[in-house]
């Protein structure tokens, strides 16, 4: 038989045993096709071989039986009485009973004569004159179903059930849908390949990761999907860097004389990391393809200063260059950084944000015109109204802030030009073979000389006055401080939980010269936990009662971008000795003097986020200390402050994070453009996430269209799982 290998999935409704209705069903649980029902795989999977007959189960031990239905009774219910439904059952061997507590619907839902599979702790009820009966207790069940479903030996799936279907018939659908594998879906995975990583074909998978024979076989079949899924991945992104490899950029001449004026701005000698990662943006740039590289350095490692050598390198070479921030406190930062390291240079600069309406029309007159050779702005550099004379280089800070769109647009704002994308929260490698698997990746990690760790302490909520009296100290010594909370405004007063009168203290560290991690611990006394507190609520307590004799400032991403402006002018400067904010100092704010962070209900925050807080400080050869205030109660919440006060290491922190969180929401992965991964996870599943990529890239370098025989089921898999979704991949 030849593969029709364009031949799209069928409707699941064509499937026997399905029509209209049951696919309306079905479709709510996002199955619409006969592959869609094929890759709905089961939750579960329970061995009936080991049914136990009536006459076999003991009392004590958790026993499966197989038995009918043969009386049932209700009883209580009325007065506050537990109801009870009791079922009598029996097989071939013996009776047993099985009773449900609180549960009336199920009277509607047994019958005498239905058979049943039962799950449960056998139990003895009765004695003392009564007659003593062997009991399944409150026991997990299914109603086994017609004489042709299987209801004892073998493996048998458990799927999750929309409503309104059942486990016997959504195991039948699958069976029908198994004789259609061959017909619907042809093999993806090209035969050399299954060869050499000794994978299943797809019929035998399919097969076994629903109706399995043994464990091996299951453990296999998944092996198989999981490497399918890391293929598809992968097979897009191989695609993707080819594309960009086959295009033509905007090559550039860095010779000695441009090096040499470009280095004489720097007002410090560049680190050995900086020094490395310039000479690949340098080798980069004189290439004629389009570079495409992420930048990776921990907060205050010096991406910036690698940014400006690739912008002076543009305008050196007749190009305009673009630099892209998520939001204006951090674009206005930039620009004030670039202005500083171009105070001698001849470089005309200009600052776009949304909120710039006044200039506006008169900024995009010269960006058009060429006046401008370097543009800093947020997201309104990508709006269609802005119009570049020459980019050659655009670069995209904390770029997992921005989708793929915006990034996208970007780059369409010139004749292919050079993309430079920045992060200062690393990528764990799992990721970085996934979501940013079709760029080159360099890394800064060496600190600026001068640079200290910061010291992290845990204070258990009830030592807020220590807190304080310690960031007292610390601004008497010349140094200023940041207090960060979850919330702008605080929500509506609820009542206050009863809490116990003892809790636990965390000392702060006794001298500022203090190696520890994490504080010592001592019982004491504590108040009740109180409302959650806000921002605007903490600036009028620590201004006007905390820290009246001092400067203390509110910072939050609702002020207009002129008050913002002043306000982190004014911190800057030093007029301000503290400064109250959420968390939209969390990226690129550079205050050197500051040298004490105060995060308060600390487990409210992310690991990311508190990793990217506690980087404001310690940019300077100052003593720096992070205070994580809270009251961390779930494990979740518990594991993000130990790792946080383990570590300042930001490739830990990152691994640590995607262990806790998960890959579908770490880094706002779903801007990506790329699929879900549903059965196979990137930490878990790292070897088989190696291997894919191997071969896919492997593919790719051999067959870029995927255009040859064996790998044409390859690009038909590939376009029906992705399509063109975001421009994402280009074959044939």
């Amino acid at each position: 038989m030849t593969e029709n290998t364009d031949k799209t999935p069928s409707p699941v409704r064509y499937l026997k045993g399905v029509g209209p209705s049951r696919a309306e069903t079905l479709a709510r649980s996002g199955i619409s096709t006969v592959e869609d029902l094929l890759y709905y795989l089961p939750r579960k999977h329970e061995d009936r071989s080991s049914i136990t007959p009536i006459s076999r189960v003991r009392v004590n031990q958790t026993a499966t039986i197989c038995a009918r239905v043969v009386d049932l009774q209700s009883a209580g219910g009325r007065y506050g009485r537990v109801h009870r439904l009791m079922l009598w059952l029996e097989d071939d061997t013996g009776e047993i009973q099985a009773v449900f507590f609180n549960q009336r619907y199920l009277e509607d839902k047994f019958e005498d004569g239905m058979r049943l599979i039962l799950t449960g702790k056998v139990k003895l009820y009765g004695g003392r004159g009564k007659s003593v009966t062997m009991q399944l207790v409150s026991p997990a069940y299914e109603i086994a179903g017609d004489s042709d479903e299987p209801a004892s030996g073998g493996i048998v799936p458990f799927y999750t059930v929309p409503a309104g279907l059942s486990q016997p018939l959504l195991r039948k659908l699958m069976r029908n849908a198994l004789d259609l594998v061959d017909s619907e879906l042809p093999d993806g995975i090209p035969e050399t390949l299954r060869r050499k990583r000794r994978l299943p074909s797809l019929r035998t998978a399919l097969k076994n990761a629903h109706f399995p024979e043994t464990e091996r076989q299951h453990r296999e079949a998944l092996r198989r999907l999981k490497y399918e899924e890391f293929f598809v991945l992968e097979l897009a992104l191989a695609l993707r860097r080819i594309r960009n490899l086959r295009q033509t950029g905007a090559p550039m001449k860095i010779t000695p004389k441009i090096d040499s004026r470009i280095r004489a701005l720097y007002p410090f000698a560049l680190t050995k990391a900086q020094e490395k990662v310039i000479s690949q943006i340098r080798a980069d740039l004189q290439s004629p393809h389009p570079m495409n590289r992420l930048l990776q350095g921990d907060v205050g490692s010096g991406k910036t200063a690698v940014a400006v050598y690739a912008l002076l390198a543009a305008v050196a070479n007749h190009y305009q260059g673009a630099f892209m921030a998520p939001t204006e406190i951090l674009a206005e930062q930039h620009y004030r950084t670039l202005l500083r390291y171009l105070d001698k240079a001849r470089v005309k600069m200009a600052f776009l944000t949304s909120s710039a309406a006044a200039r506006r029309k008169e900024i995009l007159g010269k960006i058009a015109s060429g006046e401008v050779d370097i543009v800093v702005g947020t997201h309104a550099l990508v709006q269609k109204d802005v119009e570049f004379a020459n980019l050659g280089l655009a670069v995209v800070d904390e770029q997992h802030k921005f989708g793929v769109m915006q990034r996208a647009s970007l780059r369409t704002k010139g004749r292919m030009p050079h993309v430079l994308v920045m992060t200062a929260t690393p990528i764990p490698r799992t990721l970085s073979l996934t979501v940013y698997g079709d760029l080159d990746t360099s890394i800064l990690d060496e600190l600026p000389p001068g640079r200290r760790p910061v010291e992290t302490h845990f204070v258990r909520r009830g030592s807020e006055k220590r807190v304080f009296d310690f960031v007292k100290k610390v601004i008497e010594t010349g140094r200023q401080a940041y207090f960060v909370y979850p919330l702008i405004d605080s929500p509506p007063a609820t009542p206050k939980p009863r809490a116990s009168a003892r809790g636990c203290l965390a000392a702060l560290p006794a001298t500022r010269n203090d190696n520890s991690k994490a504080a010592d611990f001592s019982p004491r006394i504590t108040s009740p936990e109180g409302q959650l507190r806000s921002a605007t609520e903490m600036h009028r307590r620590l201004s006007k009662e905390i820290f009246p004799n001092l400067r203390v400032a509110l910072l939050h991403g609702r002020m207009k971008a002129p008050d913002k402006e002043r306000i982190m002018s004014d911190f800057k400067s030093g007029r301000t000795d503290i400064l109250v904010s959420t968390v939209v100092i969390e990226v690129g704010v550079d205050v050197p003097n500051a040298a004490v962070m105060v995060i308060d209900h600390c487990e409210r925050f992310g690991l990311a986020q508190l990793h990217q807080l506690r980087g404001r400080i310690g940019r300077a050869a100052y003593h720096s200390t992070c205070l994580l205030l809270g009251k961390p109660e779930t494990d979740e919440a518990q594991r993000r402050i130990k790792a946080i006060l383990d570590t300042t290491d930001g490739f830990k922190i990152a691994e640590e994070d995607l262990r806790i969180r998960g890959p579908g929401q770490f880094f706002g992965t779903k801007q990506s453009g790329l699929p879900d991964l549903k059965i196979a996870d990137i930490i878990d599943d790292f070897k088989i996430l190696r291997s894919a990529r191997e071969d896919a890239f492997e593919l790719v370098r051999n067959d870029p269209a995927l255009s040859t025989a064996p790998n044409h089921a390859a690009r038909v898999l590939l376009m029906r799982r992705l399509g063109k979704k975001a421009g994402l991949i280009s074959v044939g």
